[in-house]
């Protein structure tokens, strides 16, 4: 089973399991963002749209190289800044928009955050908890964050020795495996006929 992971933005973690093995993993980005350039008197909106069309087809060209069962996508979160947000979906809009055009619509899935990290148990331990106090009392520095929690997990999972500035690679790897379990888990079952059965009444 080839599952893809994504979790989507300017700057996309990127994560393909093969039978729940880790094969690849990237982190694709917007290299030359049009939303920056305004001098041609284009609104942002445009600039969005063409950053969002961008990153879809970076996104694609790496989908459509290994051709998976299931692509699965980490859903949108509410944002505190406005205009990031907008460009999330902006981007999310035009993936949808390519994948099903280009035949993958029936293999996309999408997953709530709190649900791929309730099902893989990525949750704060008590030791992370009592650190968090002491930061809080100002006793030491370095809160922990669910950041890092995806990151640790992932590295424990995979044996890997992601950092946090990998925590978008991190979440993909986690959607994706989230998303092999599931699909082995709910696999449809297939009973199996007989001759005689095809010709009962």
């Amino acid at each position: 089973m080839k599952v893809v992971g994504l979790d989507m933005s300017t700057k996309t973690g990127f994560a393909y399991l093969e039978n729940g093995k880790l094969s690849e993993t990237d982190l694709i980005r917007l290299e030359y963002p049009i939303r920056d350039d305004l001098t041609h008197g284009w609104v942002q909106d445009v600039g969005f749209m063409f950053d969002s069309v961008s990153m879809a087809k970076m996104i694609f060209n790496r989908i459509k190289g290994i051709n998976p069962d299931f692509i699965y996508i980490e859903q949108t979160n509410l944002g505190k800044n406005r205009e990031s947000q907008k460009l999330l979906e902006f981007i999310h809009c035009s993936v949808l928009y390519i994948l099903h055009k280009e035949g993958y619509g029936q293999k996309i899935r999408y997953v709530d955050t709190s649900a791929w990290r309730s099902k893989l148990k990525v949750r704060m331990t008590k030791e992370d908890s009592a650190h968090n106090k002491l930061v809080k009392a100002k006793a030491i520095r370095g809160k922990i964050t669910t950041k890092h929690l995806a990151v640790r997990w992932v590295n424990d999972k995979y044996d890997l020795n992601l950092k946090l500035k990998d925590n978008d690679i991190a979440d993909a790897i986690s959607v994706a495996t989230y998303g092999f379990i599931y699909e082995k888990q709910n696999k449809p079952k297939i009973t199996e006929k007989t001759i005689e059965d095809l010709f009962a009444k």
